[in-house]
């Protein structure tokens, strides 16, 4: 009877030294690489900020010219990184993909005062599949985070975003 305790337990403490093992392996698989301002430029998927993600805010963009097609822009954000992302998934329609114009959207973390403290443009094509865009991270003067979509041929022209809140929407979420 003593040996069957004693095999009773050996067994207990390898399954819970497994156990262990694990636990240690999938904590070191949520860690992050990075946290505030040093996530700015980063992948959230590289970096582990995505594993704690969740939809601060989303809009739907739509192209001027192919009504009936959208583009679905969310507000990603880590709170274990303190920093946010874009995530775009372009939608299809019987009516073919986007406009025809270039596409972008535009991500950027903004002071109280409306300065630029970083940001994050990319150009994606409308028939591609989800993507997301570089992070911005959280820094002591960061007050809020604005993003927007548009399709335009020049993308760092100011007067060509948020034109038209239909088509080309922006929003702006408070940090905190």
């Amino acid at each position: 009877m003593k040996k069957i305790g004693h095999v009773v337990a050996s067994l207990l403490a390898v399954l819970c030294l497994t156990a262990g093992i694990e636990l240690v392996t999938q904590g070191a698989a949520t860690a992050a690489t990075c946290i505030n301002n040093a996530c700015t430029g980063q992948d959230p998927t590289a970096t582990g900020c995505a594993n704690d993600a969740r939809t601060v805010d989303s809009f739907l963009g739509h192209f001027n010219s192919n009504i009936g097609k959208d583009v679905y822009v969310e507000l990603r954000s880590s709170p274990l990184c303190n920093a946010r992302w874009l995530r775009v998934t372009p939608t299809r329609s019987d009516w073919g993909c986007g406009g025809g114009a270039p596409t972008h959207v535009r991500l950027r973390n903004l002071a109280s005062n409306g300065s630029i403290i970083a940001e994050r443009l990319k150009t994606f094509d409308s028939c591609g599949g989800t993507f997301t865009t570089a992070m911005v991270g959280h820094t002591n003067a960061s007050a809020r985070t604005q993003f927007c979509f548009t399709e335009t041929t020049n993308r760092s022209a100011e007067n060509q975003w948020n034109t038209d809140q239909y088509y080309h929407p922006c929003k702006t979420d408070a940090w905190g």
